[in-house]
């Protein structure tokens, strides 16, 4: 089921991160949360097996701070 999100498209960042293990994806999610310690995450999804290339992907989409601007 999807989530409603009601805000500007320019307020949404998505990231994408990809390891070859759970444990180096744990490693590379808690790095990434770490730099964004004031990011609101709206959500993450996992993709895991041929779909993926045989990776591990996790998407994460946040709102972006307003500091930021445009890209």
């Amino acid at each position: 089921m999807a989530a409603t999100v009601n805000l500007l498209a320019g307020e949404i960042g998505v990231a994408l991160l990809q390891a070859g293990t759970p444990e180096s994806l744990e490693a590379v999610a808690d790095k990434w949360l770490d730099t964004h310690l004031e990011t609101e995450v709206l959500s993450m999804d996992l993709q895991v097996g041929e779909r993926s290339g045989g990776s591990i992907l996790l998407l994460i989409v946040y709102r972006k701070n307003r500091r930021q601007g445009r890209a």
